[in-house]
Protein backbone atom coordinates (compact mmCIF):
# COMPACT_ATOMS: atom_id res chain seq x y z
CA UNK A 1 0.00 0.00 0.00
CA UNK A 2 0.74 3.90 -0.79
CA UNK A 3 1.88 5.81 1.71
CA UNK A 4 -0.29 8.36 2.74
CA UNK A 5 0.47 12.04 4.12
CA UNK A 6 -1.97 10.89 7.73
CA UNK A 7 0.72 7.74 8.04
CA UNK A 8 3.24 10.96 8.83
CA UNK A 9 0.89 12.96 11.21
CA UNK A 10 2.57 12.25 14.81
CA UNK A 11 6.45 12.35 13.38
CA UNK A 12 5.10 16.15 11.49
CA UNK A 13 3.18 17.36 14.92
CA UNK A 14 6.33 16.51 16.97
CA UNK A 15 9.54 17.43 15.22
CA UNK A 16 11.25 20.11 16.86
CA UNK A 17 10.53 22.88 13.70
CA UNK A 18 8.36 25.10 12.40
CA UNK A 19 6.87 22.91 9.57
CA UNK A 20 4.61 23.27 6.74
CA UNK A 21 2.68 20.63 4.56
CA UNK A 22 2.16 22.57 1.03
CA UNK A 23 0.50 21.48 -2.05
CA UNK A 24 3.64 21.51 -4.94
CA UNK A 25 0.91 22.37 -7.42
CA UNK A 26 -1.34 25.03 -5.80
CA UNK A 27 0.54 25.93 -2.77
CA UNK A 28 -1.96 25.62 -0.69
CA UNK A 29 -1.41 24.78 3.17
CA UNK A 30 -2.69 21.53 4.15
CA UNK A 31 -1.36 21.23 7.54
CA UNK A 32 1.08 23.08 9.93
CA UNK A 33 2.35 22.31 13.38
CA UNK A 34 2.56 23.90 16.42
CA UNK A 35 5.93 25.46 15.73
CA UNK A 36 4.95 26.05 12.18
CA UNK A 37 1.51 28.05 13.73
CA UNK A 38 3.60 29.73 16.72
CA UNK A 39 6.17 30.93 13.90
CA UNK A 40 3.18 32.53 12.07
CA UNK A 41 0.65 33.67 14.92
CA UNK A 42 -1.87 31.29 13.60
CA UNK A 43 -4.93 29.01 14.27
CA UNK A 44 -5.99 26.16 13.37
CA UNK A 45 -9.42 27.34 12.41
CA UNK A 46 -7.71 30.37 10.34
CA UNK A 47 -5.33 27.78 8.71
CA UNK A 48 -7.61 26.33 6.16
CA UNK A 49 -8.16 29.07 4.43
CA UNK A 50 -4.40 30.09 4.06
CA UNK A 51 -2.26 29.85 0.86
CA UNK A 52 1.32 30.00 0.65
CA UNK A 53 1.16 33.20 -1.79
CA UNK A 54 -0.40 35.44 1.05
CA UNK A 55 2.46 34.89 3.34
CA UNK A 56 5.23 35.01 1.15
CA UNK A 57 6.47 38.83 0.10
CA UNK A 58 5.96 38.92 -4.16
CA UNK A 59 9.69 39.27 -4.71
CA UNK A 60 10.52 35.57 -2.94
CA UNK A 61 7.32 33.83 -4.04
CA UNK A 62 8.89 33.29 -7.97
CA UNK A 63 11.97 31.55 -6.62
CA UNK A 64 9.60 29.75 -4.10
CA UNK A 65 7.44 27.93 -7.07
CA UNK A 66 9.94 26.99 -9.31
CA UNK A 67 12.00 25.55 -6.37
CA UNK A 68 9.04 22.95 -5.58
CA UNK A 69 8.92 22.56 -8.87
CA UNK A 70 12.29 21.70 -9.62
CA UNK A 71 12.18 19.59 -6.12
CA UNK A 72 15.07 21.75 -4.60
CA UNK A 73 16.22 21.16 -1.31
CA UNK A 74 17.00 24.89 -0.02
CA UNK A 75 16.11 28.03 -0.32
CA UNK A 76 17.79 31.40 1.61
CA UNK A 77 16.51 34.47 3.16
CA UNK A 78 13.02 34.32 2.24
CA UNK A 79 10.76 36.75 4.11
CA UNK A 80 7.29 35.48 5.44
CA UNK A 81 4.88 37.56 6.95
CA UNK A 82 3.18 36.52 9.88
CA UNK A 83 -0.71 36.97 10.95
CA UNK A 84 -0.38 40.03 13.07
CA UNK A 85 1.92 41.68 9.83
CA UNK A 86 5.33 41.27 11.16
CA UNK A 87 8.09 40.08 8.97
CA UNK A 88 10.67 36.95 9.26
CA UNK A 89 13.59 36.49 7.38
CA UNK A 90 13.39 33.22 6.82
CA UNK A 91 15.42 30.00 5.15
CA UNK A 92 13.24 27.06 3.62
CA UNK A 93 14.30 23.72 3.20
CA UNK A 94 11.69 20.95 1.04
CA UNK A 95 11.36 17.28 1.24
CA UNK A 96 8.82 16.30 -1.16
CA UNK A 97 5.77 13.55 0.68
CA UNK A 98 3.59 11.80 -1.00
CA UNK A 99 0.40 12.92 -3.46
CA UNK A 100 2.51 15.96 -4.73
CA UNK A 101 2.69 17.29 -0.86
CA UNK A 102 5.74 19.29 0.03
CA UNK A 103 7.04 19.74 3.46
CA UNK A 104 8.61 22.75 4.00
CA UNK A 105 10.64 23.41 6.98
CA UNK A 106 11.16 27.07 8.13
CA UNK A 107 13.89 28.28 9.70
CA UNK A 108 14.77 31.69 11.01
CA UNK A 109 17.44 34.05 9.25
CA UNK A 110 17.79 36.22 11.55
CA UNK A 111 20.01 34.60 14.07
CA UNK A 112 22.18 33.79 11.09
CA UNK A 113 22.42 37.25 9.70
CA UNK A 114 23.22 38.42 13.62
CA UNK A 115 26.23 36.05 13.87
CA UNK A 116 27.32 37.24 10.41
CA UNK A 117 27.46 40.59 11.16
CA UNK A 118 29.11 40.23 14.27
CA UNK A 119 32.02 38.42 12.40
CA UNK A 120 32.52 41.12 10.32
CA UNK A 121 32.42 43.20 13.15
CA UNK A 122 34.66 41.11 15.42
CA UNK A 123 36.91 40.53 11.90
CA UNK A 124 36.82 44.69 11.44
CA UNK A 125 37.76 45.45 15.73
CA UNK A 126 40.69 43.11 15.58
CA UNK A 127 42.42 45.11 12.53
CA UNK A 128 41.48 47.87 14.11
CA UNK A 129 43.13 46.20 17.44
CA UNK A 130 46.56 44.96 15.60
CA UNK A 131 47.02 49.34 14.02
CA UNK A 132 46.48 50.11 17.55
CA UNK A 133 48.44 48.24 18.97
CA UNK A 134 51.98 49.15 16.45
CA UNK A 135 50.79 52.93 16.80
CA UNK A 136 50.86 52.09 20.84
CA UNK A 137 54.27 50.36 20.44
CA UNK A 138 56.17 53.14 18.57
CA UNK A 139 54.55 55.53 20.97
CA UNK A 140 55.65 53.57 24.12
CA UNK A 141 59.34 53.74 22.59
CA UNK A 142 59.43 57.92 22.36
CA UNK A 143 57.36 58.17 25.58
CA UNK A 144 60.42 55.71 27.34
CA UNK A 145 62.80 58.73 26.05
CA UNK A 146 61.02 61.54 27.08
CA UNK A 147 59.75 60.26 30.66
CA UNK A 148 62.48 59.01 31.40
CA UNK A 149 65.15 61.91 30.25
CA UNK A 150 62.93 64.37 32.60
CA UNK A 151 62.66 62.73 35.69
CA UNK A 152 66.45 62.53 35.57
CA UNK A 153 66.49 65.80 34.76
CA UNK A 154 63.86 66.75 37.85
CA UNK A 155 66.52 64.98 39.85
CA UNK A 156 69.52 66.70 38.87
CA UNK A 157 71.20 69.28 41.05
CA UNK A 158 71.01 71.64 37.83
CA UNK A 159 67.53 72.30 38.44
CA UNK A 160 67.65 75.08 40.95
CA UNK A 161 65.48 77.52 39.77
CA UNK A 162 61.31 77.20 40.51
CA UNK A 163 61.01 77.98 36.77
CA UNK A 164 62.74 75.24 35.35
CA UNK A 165 61.45 72.67 37.52
CA UNK A 166 57.89 74.03 36.71
CA UNK A 167 58.49 73.18 33.47
CA UNK A 168 60.09 69.82 33.46
CA UNK A 169 56.76 69.67 35.44
CA UNK A 170 55.11 69.94 32.42
CA UNK A 171 56.27 67.85 30.14
CA UNK A 172 56.12 64.93 32.68
CA UNK A 173 52.66 65.80 32.95
CA UNK A 174 52.26 65.69 28.69
CA UNK A 175 53.77 62.75 28.85
CA UNK A 176 51.81 60.67 31.55
CA UNK A 177 48.77 61.82 29.17
CA UNK A 178 50.29 60.53 26.26
CA UNK A 179 51.08 56.95 28.11
CA UNK A 180 47.48 56.89 29.18
CA UNK A 181 46.03 57.44 25.47
CA UNK A 182 48.69 54.57 24.30
CA UNK A 183 47.05 52.05 27.32
CA UNK A 184 43.88 52.79 26.04
CA UNK A 185 45.04 51.78 22.57
CA UNK A 186 47.02 48.87 23.95
CA UNK A 187 43.66 48.11 26.31
CA UNK A 188 41.47 48.26 23.14
CA UNK A 189 43.78 46.19 21.24
CA UNK A 190 43.93 43.60 23.87
CA UNK A 191 47.44 44.00 24.63
CA UNK A 192 47.73 45.73 27.70
CA UNK A 193 50.32 44.57 29.86
CA UNK A 194 48.24 43.58 32.83
CA UNK A 195 48.49 41.47 36.03
CA UNK A 196 45.26 39.80 36.99
CA UNK A 197 43.90 38.78 40.03
CA UNK A 198 41.00 37.44 41.64
CA UNK A 199 38.03 40.45 42.79
CA UNK A 200 35.41 40.95 44.18
CA UNK A 201 33.38 42.93 41.95
CA UNK A 202 31.21 44.50 44.35
CA UNK A 203 34.55 45.70 46.20
CA UNK A 204 35.99 47.29 43.09
CA UNK A 205 32.61 49.03 42.89
CA UNK A 206 32.75 50.24 46.59
CA UNK A 207 36.38 51.74 45.94
CA UNK A 208 36.04 53.48 42.46
CA UNK A 209 32.38 54.88 44.20
CA UNK A 210 33.95 58.00 45.55
CA UNK A 211 36.13 58.69 42.10
CA UNK A 212 32.94 58.16 40.16
CA UNK A 213 30.91 60.90 42.58
CA UNK A 214 33.48 63.68 41.52
CA UNK A 215 33.40 62.63 37.77
CA UNK A 216 29.32 62.66 37.21
CA UNK A 217 28.50 65.96 39.65
CA UNK A 218 25.82 66.87 41.64
CA UNK A 219 22.67 67.11 38.88
CA UNK A 220 23.09 63.25 38.44
CA UNK A 221 21.87 61.23 41.27
CA UNK A 222 23.99 58.03 40.89
CA UNK A 223 22.77 54.65 42.49
CA UNK A 224 24.35 51.61 43.35
CA UNK A 225 22.51 48.19 43.73
CA UNK A 226 24.85 45.32 44.71
CA UNK A 227 24.16 41.79 44.85
CA UNK A 228 24.86 40.75 48.18
CA UNK A 229 26.39 37.39 46.56
CA UNK A 230 27.85 38.61 43.48
CA UNK A 231 30.52 36.36 42.51
CA UNK A 232 34.53 36.91 42.23
CA UNK A 233 36.34 37.68 38.77
CA UNK A 234 39.82 37.19 37.58
CA UNK A 235 41.05 40.82 36.18
CA UNK A 236 43.25 43.30 36.54
CA UNK A 237 42.07 45.89 39.10
CA UNK A 238 42.59 48.50 37.44
CA UNK A 239 41.02 47.78 34.47
CA UNK A 240 37.92 47.13 36.02
CA UNK A 241 37.83 50.39 37.72
CA UNK A 242 38.96 51.72 34.11
CA UNK A 243 36.17 50.46 32.78
CA UNK A 244 33.38 51.66 35.52
CA UNK A 245 35.10 55.09 34.97
CA UNK A 246 35.13 54.91 31.30
CA UNK A 247 31.04 53.43 30.94
CA UNK A 248 30.09 56.22 33.78
CA UNK A 249 31.86 59.06 31.52
CA UNK A 250 29.92 58.04 28.61
CA UNK A 251 26.87 58.10 30.65
CA UNK A 252 27.33 61.50 32.38
CA UNK A 253 28.15 62.96 28.31
CA UNK A 254 24.65 61.94 27.39
CA UNK A 255 22.81 63.63 30.51
CA UNK A 256 24.44 67.29 30.25
CA UNK A 257 20.90 68.40 31.80
CA UNK A 258 21.49 66.29 34.27
CA UNK A 259 18.92 62.40 35.19
CA UNK A 260 19.55 59.64 36.67
CA UNK A 261 22.39 56.85 36.74
CA UNK A 262 22.28 53.31 38.11
CA UNK A 263 25.65 50.72 38.50
CA UNK A 264 24.22 47.39 39.31
CA UNK A 265 25.95 44.34 39.79
CA UNK A 266 24.57 40.58 39.66
CA UNK A 267 25.29 37.09 38.77
CA UNK A 268 24.06 35.42 35.67
CA UNK A 269 23.84 32.00 34.23
CA UNK A 270 24.99 32.06 29.97
CA UNK A 271 22.94 29.11 28.04
CA UNK A 272 22.39 28.03 24.81
CA UNK A 273 19.74 31.11 23.98
CA UNK A 274 22.54 33.67 24.62
CA UNK A 275 25.46 32.31 23.18
CA UNK A 276 23.71 31.32 19.92
CA UNK A 277 22.88 34.99 19.65
CA UNK A 278 26.77 36.28 20.22
CA UNK A 279 29.68 35.43 18.77
CA UNK A 280 32.86 34.23 20.49
CA UNK A 281 30.91 33.93 24.04
CA UNK A 282 31.07 30.50 26.07
CA UNK A 283 28.55 29.28 28.32
CA UNK A 284 28.47 29.44 32.15
CA UNK A 285 28.76 31.52 34.74
CA UNK A 286 29.10 35.21 34.94
CA UNK A 287 29.45 38.81 36.71
CA UNK A 288 27.37 40.90 35.37
CA UNK A 289 28.08 44.53 35.95
CA UNK A 290 25.53 47.36 34.49
CA UNK A 291 25.92 50.89 34.23
CA UNK A 292 22.44 52.51 33.12
CA UNK A 293 21.65 55.92 32.60
CA UNK A 294 18.61 58.29 31.45
CA UNK A 295 20.56 60.21 29.04
CA UNK A 296 19.67 60.83 25.55
CA UNK A 297 20.16 57.32 24.56
CA UNK A 298 21.85 56.58 20.45
CA UNK A 299 20.43 56.39 17.18
CA UNK A 300 21.39 52.72 15.27
CA UNK A 301 24.14 54.53 13.11
CA UNK A 302 26.25 55.70 16.30
CA UNK A 303 24.97 51.94 18.05
CA UNK A 304 26.79 50.38 15.29
CA UNK A 305 30.58 52.34 15.53
CA UNK A 306 30.16 53.23 18.89
CA UNK A 307 33.10 50.58 20.26
CA UNK A 308 35.39 51.49 17.06
CA UNK A 309 38.42 53.78 18.40
CA UNK A 310 38.90 57.52 17.39
CA UNK A 311 34.66 57.49 16.95
CA UNK A 312 33.27 60.21 18.94
CA UNK A 313 29.82 61.89 18.82
CA UNK A 314 31.45 64.90 20.77
CA UNK A 315 32.41 68.02 19.04
CA UNK A 316 36.35 68.53 17.88
CA UNK A 317 38.60 68.58 20.94
CA UNK A 318 35.96 67.25 23.58
CA UNK A 319 36.87 63.54 23.26
CA UNK A 320 39.92 60.92 21.93
CA UNK A 321 36.88 58.41 21.47
CA UNK A 322 38.58 56.06 23.10
CA UNK A 323 36.68 55.51 26.06
CA UNK A 324 33.86 52.67 24.92
CA UNK A 325 36.76 51.44 22.90
CA UNK A 326 39.03 50.58 25.66
CA UNK A 327 36.05 48.94 28.03
CA UNK A 328 35.07 46.93 24.29
CA UNK A 329 39.52 45.51 24.78
CA UNK A 330 38.83 45.06 28.38
CA UNK A 331 35.35 43.22 28.30
CA UNK A 332 37.13 40.66 25.40
CA UNK A 333 40.65 40.39 27.14
CA UNK A 334 38.93 39.21 30.61
CA UNK A 335 37.07 36.43 28.26
CA UNK A 336 33.42 38.48 28.83
CA UNK A 337 30.79 39.78 26.51
CA UNK A 338 29.35 43.19 26.64
CA UNK A 339 25.64 44.28 25.30
CA UNK A 340 24.04 47.77 24.68
CA UNK A 341 20.65 48.13 24.85
CA UNK A 342 19.93 52.03 23.70
CA UNK A 343 17.01 54.09 21.98
CA UNK A 344 17.30 57.71 21.36
CA UNK A 345 15.53 59.69 24.03
CA UNK A 346 15.10 56.78 26.14
CA UNK A 347 18.81 56.19 27.65
CA UNK A 348 21.59 53.85 27.73
CA UNK A 349 22.12 50.81 29.12
CA UNK A 350 25.69 48.95 28.91
CA UNK A 351 25.75 45.40 30.40
CA UNK A 352 29.18 43.94 31.21
CA UNK A 353 29.18 39.71 31.43
CA UNK A 354 32.54 38.73 32.86
CA UNK A 355 33.60 35.23 34.08
CA UNK A 356 32.88 34.06 37.32
CA UNK A 357 35.68 32.19 39.34
CA UNK A 358 35.11 30.51 42.18
CA UNK A 359 38.67 31.02 43.77
CA UNK A 360 39.38 33.38 46.82
CA UNK A 361 39.86 37.28 46.41
CA UNK A 362 43.94 37.53 46.11
CA UNK A 363 45.73 39.61 49.00
CA UNK A 364 47.30 43.28 48.28
CA UNK A 365 51.15 43.17 48.08
CA UNK A 366 52.64 46.25 49.88
CA UNK A 367 55.10 48.15 47.06
CA UNK A 368 59.45 47.78 48.09
CA UNK A 369 61.16 50.43 48.55
CA UNK A 370 63.60 51.37 45.43
CA UNK A 371 67.65 49.55 46.17
CA UNK A 372 70.48 51.54 45.71
CA UNK A 373 72.47 51.24 42.57
CA UNK A 374 75.49 48.79 42.03
CA UNK A 375 78.86 48.32 39.88
CA UNK A 376 77.91 45.67 38.12
CA UNK A 377 78.35 45.34 33.94
CA UNK A 378 75.32 45.09 32.29
CA UNK A 379 74.51 44.89 28.36
CA UNK A 380 72.13 46.63 27.01
CA UNK A 381 70.58 45.43 23.65
CA UNK A 382 68.35 48.12 22.26
CA UNK A 383 67.46 48.41 18.85
CA UNK A 384 65.66 52.41 19.31
CA UNK A 385 68.89 54.85 19.40
CA UNK A 386 67.09 56.97 21.82
CA UNK A 387 65.78 54.15 24.24
CA UNK A 388 69.34 52.92 23.90
CA UNK A 389 70.96 56.43 25.46
CA UNK A 390 68.58 56.74 27.67
CA UNK A 391 68.60 53.46 29.70
CA UNK A 392 72.27 53.51 29.23
CA UNK A 393 72.88 56.89 30.99
CA UNK A 394 69.68 56.07 34.10
CA UNK A 395 72.40 52.83 34.53
CA UNK A 396 75.38 54.69 34.49
CA UNK A 397 73.81 56.97 37.01
CA UNK A 398 73.55 54.83 39.68
CA UNK A 399 76.80 53.32 39.30
CA UNK A 400 76.60 50.42 36.79
CA UNK A 401 78.99 49.43 34.16
CA UNK A 402 77.03 49.61 30.70
CA UNK A 403 78.27 47.70 27.41
CA UNK A 404 75.41 49.03 24.96
CA UNK A 405 74.37 47.02 21.44
CA UNK A 406 71.94 47.87 18.76
CA UNK A 407 71.14 44.59 17.93
CA UNK A 408 71.88 40.66 18.40
CA UNK A 409 74.14 40.07 16.76
CA UNK A 410 76.17 43.42 17.89
CA UNK A 411 75.48 42.30 21.45
CA UNK A 412 77.20 38.86 20.55
CA UNK A 413 80.25 40.58 19.36
CA UNK A 414 80.26 42.98 22.18
CA UNK A 415 80.03 40.34 24.47
CA UNK A 416 82.94 38.35 23.19
CA UNK A 417 85.04 41.43 23.42
CA UNK A 418 84.44 42.05 26.84
CA UNK A 419 87.22 39.94 28.48
CA UNK A 420 85.37 40.51 32.33
CA UNK A 421 82.59 39.15 33.78
CA UNK A 422 78.62 40.50 32.46
CA UNK A 423 76.38 40.10 35.42
CA UNK A 424 73.45 40.80 33.62
CA UNK A 425 71.90 41.21 29.57
CA UNK A 426 68.46 44.02 29.50
CA UNK A 427 67.35 43.29 26.10
CA UNK A 428 64.27 44.39 24.08
CA UNK A 429 62.18 41.41 22.97
CA UNK A 430 61.07 42.75 19.52
CA UNK A 431 64.06 43.46 17.26
CA UNK A 432 65.58 42.99 13.64
CA UNK A 433 67.67 40.12 12.87
CA UNK A 434 67.36 38.36 16.06
CA UNK A 435 65.08 38.55 18.89
CA UNK A 436 65.26 39.20 22.28
CA UNK A 437 64.35 35.51 23.64
CA UNK A 438 67.14 33.72 21.12
CA UNK A 439 69.81 36.59 21.76
CA UNK A 440 69.87 35.61 25.49
CA UNK A 441 69.63 32.40 24.29
CA UNK A 442 72.55 32.30 22.54
CA UNK A 443 74.76 34.30 25.05
CA UNK A 444 73.64 32.29 28.05
CA UNK A 445 75.48 29.13 26.45
CA UNK A 446 78.75 31.61 26.40
CA UNK A 447 78.12 32.73 29.93
CA UNK A 448 75.78 30.51 31.84
CA UNK A 449 75.71 32.58 35.14
CA UNK A 450 74.38 35.91 33.45
CA UNK A 451 70.92 37.14 34.72
CA UNK A 452 68.48 38.61 31.52
CA UNK A 453 66.19 41.00 31.67
CA UNK A 454 63.66 41.46 29.22
CA UNK A 455 61.92 45.06 27.61
CA UNK A 456 59.42 45.75 25.37
CA UNK A 457 56.51 48.64 23.85
CA UNK A 458 54.60 45.56 23.75
CA UNK A 459 52.55 43.82 26.57
CA UNK A 460 54.16 40.84 28.10
CA UNK A 461 50.76 38.70 28.19
CA UNK A 462 50.74 39.24 24.29
CA UNK A 463 54.02 38.47 24.13
CA UNK A 464 53.79 35.01 26.21
CA UNK A 465 51.01 34.23 24.12
CA UNK A 466 53.11 34.88 20.61
CA UNK A 467 55.65 32.16 22.27
CA UNK A 468 58.24 35.57 22.24
CA UNK A 469 58.48 35.40 26.39
CA UNK A 470 57.59 32.84 28.81
CA UNK A 471 55.81 33.14 32.03
CA UNK A 472 58.51 33.31 34.52
CA UNK A 473 60.82 35.50 32.50
CA UNK A 474 61.70 38.97 33.41
CA UNK A 475 60.01 41.63 31.68
CA UNK A 476 59.62 45.43 32.21
CA UNK A 477 56.93 47.42 30.00
CA UNK A 478 57.38 50.24 28.10
CA UNK A 479 57.23 53.26 28.81
CA UNK A 480 58.82 53.01 32.32
CA UNK A 481 60.43 55.26 34.57
CA UNK A 482 65.10 55.35 35.23
CA UNK A 483 63.54 54.62 39.31
CA UNK A 484 61.69 51.33 37.74
CA UNK A 485 64.18 49.96 35.62
CA UNK A 486 67.15 50.42 38.48
CA UNK A 487 64.69 48.58 40.61
CA UNK A 488 64.05 45.87 38.75
CA UNK A 489 67.82 45.48 37.81
CA UNK A 490 69.28 45.77 41.44
CA UNK A 491 66.48 42.97 42.65
CA UNK A 492 66.98 40.62 39.56
CA UNK A 493 70.98 41.11 40.26
CA UNK A 494 70.67 40.41 44.59
CA UNK A 495 68.64 37.29 43.49
CA UNK A 496 71.09 36.27 41.04
CA UNK A 497 73.38 36.55 44.14
CA UNK A 498 71.58 34.53 46.41
CA UNK A 499 71.23 32.41 43.87
CA UNK A 500 74.64 31.75 43.40
CA UNK A 501 75.58 31.85 47.14
CA UNK A 502 73.17 28.16 47.81
CA UNK A 503 74.77 26.89 44.83
CA UNK A 504 71.64 27.32 42.52
CA UNK A 505 71.69 27.80 38.82
CA UNK A 506 71.46 31.55 38.26
CA UNK A 507 69.93 30.98 34.56
CA UNK A 508 66.81 32.42 34.11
Amino acid sequence: MRPNFRDYKDLFEKAPEALLAVDAATLEISAANDYALNFLALDRAGLQVKNLREIVTSKDLDRIEKALRESLANIESCFILDSRGGVHETDISARPAPKGVMVLALHDASARGRLQEQLRQAQKMEALGMLAGGIAHDFNNLLTIISGYSQMLMASSHMSTERDRTAIEQVLKASQRAADLTGQLLAFSRRQNIQPKILEVNQVVDQTATMLLRLIGEDIDLRIQKAPDAGRIHADAGQIQQMLINLVINSRDAMPEGGSLLIRTANAELGPDYIGQHLGVRPGSYVVLEVSDTGAGMDPATRKRIFEPFFTTKPPGKGTGLGLSTVYGIVRQCGGSIDLYTEPGHGTTFRVYLPRVTNEASEEQAEEPEPPGGHETILLVEDEEGVRRMVRIALERRGYHVLVAASGPEAITASRAHSGPIDIVVTDVIMPHMNGRELARRLLEERPGMAVMYMSGYAGNNLQASGALDEDMVFLQKPFAPGALTSRVRALLDARKEMAGSGDSANP
